[in-house]
C-alpha cells in the first residue's frame, strides 16, 4: 500500500497531522484522476467546507455572500468547535471522490492510533440494504468507537426520498442507530 505524509505549509496550527492513501499508487491514480494533486490536498473542497464547519476558527470575516443574504461588514461565522485541531486523512481522490476500501480501513486505523477524539466520516455513502455492520468498513468504523472515538458517519446524499434513511444495529447490537 502507498500512503505519503504530506505537512505542508500552514498560517496557523488548525491541521495538526496530514497524510494520504492511495494503494493503487500515484501512476495509476494520475492516469485516473489527471487534475488530482498526489497530497492530502482536497481538490474538490467537500472536505475542506466539512472541517470547516466542525472546526473553522472563531469570528472570521464573511466574503462574498451570496445577495439574496443580509449584507453586513461585520458579519462573522464560527466553527462549532473553533478551537478543535484537524488531522486530514485523504482517501478519496477526484472531483467525484473515488477511493479504495483498503484505504478507508488503514485511514481509519491511523486516526484511531494516533489519538483522534472525532472522526468525521462523511462520504456520502449509502449502506446495502440489508443494513449489515459486517463488511470490514462498518467493522472498523464500530471498532474506532468501541476505542471511544466518537463516529460522527454522513447517511449519504440520496435523500430525501423513500428509501434513503437507513439504520444499522448499534455498537452493543441493542437498538438501531438512524441516519437520515
Amino acid at each position: 500500500m502507498q500512503e505519503g505524509a504530506q505537512p505542508g505549509p500552514c498560517s496557523s496550527n488548525k491541521v495538526v497531522a496530514c497524510k494520504y492513501y492511495c494503494v493503487a499508487g500515484a501512476a495509476a491514480m494520475r492516469k485516473i484522476h489527471p487534475e488530482e494533486v498526489i497530497s492530502c490536498r482536497d481538490i474538490s473542497g467537500h472536505g475542506t467546507h466539512v472541517a470547516s464547519v466542525a472546526a473553522g476558527n472563531w469570528g472570521v470575516q464573511v466574503t462574498g455572500l451570496p445577495k439574496t443574504w443580509p449584507q453586513s461588514p461585520a458579519t462573522t461565522i464560527s466553527g462549532v468547535a473553533p478551537r478543535a485541531r484537524i488531522a486530514v486523512y485523504k482517501v478519496l481522490w477526484g472531483t467525484e471522490g473515488t477511493g479504495q476500501e483498503a484505504d478507508l480501513l488503514a485511514a481509519l486505523d491511523d486516526a484511531v492510533r494516533g489519538g483522534v477524539d472525532v472522526i468525521n466520516f462523511s462520504l456520502g455513502r449509502t449502506p446495502d440494504a440489508g443494513g449489515s455492520v459486517r463488511r470490514p468498513l462498518d467493522m472498523a468504523l464500530l471498532q474506532a468507537v468501541r476505542a471511544g472515538v466518537f463516529v460522527a458517519a454522513a447517511a449519504g446524499n440520496n435523500g430525501p426520498n423513500a428509501g434513503t434513511k437507513r439504520c444499522a444495529v448499534n455498537v452493543d447490537g441493542e437498538g438501531q442507530s438512524c441516519g437520515v
